[in-house]
Formats: C-alpha cells, structure tokens, sequence
C-alpha cells in the first residue's frame, strides 16, 4: 500500500505548471528583435531532380 504522503506530494507536484508564467513580461517585446528583416535563404530541395524525372516523358 502507497504512503498517503507520497501520493498528496506526487499529486501536487503534478498539479504545478510546466513553467512560471508571469503576469507582465520580463523585457519590452521591442527588445526581442534587432529591428533588422531577416533574409531567408531558399535552399535546393533535394526531391527537385525527382520531380523533374517524373514530369519526363517515358521511354
């Protein structure tokens, strides 16, 4: 038989947040970012070429 001590702490500990939450931020929403636009990068995408050889005629 579990000890009702045990289980009224896992039971609390289990009732709490994941995290703190906070009524107000910590920190201005100004500060979280530099101001500066960010340049995305496109990158090749690796299933193009599979792409292209399914839009290929076949033999």
């Amino acid at each position: 038989m579990a000890d009702l001590y045990e289980m009224i702490e896992e039971e609390l500990l289990l009732s709490l947040p994941a995290v703190a939450y906070h009524e107000e931020p910590c920190i201005d929403s100004k500060l979280y970012s530099s101001g500066k636009p960010v340049e995305v990068k496109r990158e090749k995408n690796p299933f193009q070429v599979l792409e292209q050889l399914k839009s290929s005629p076949k033999p």
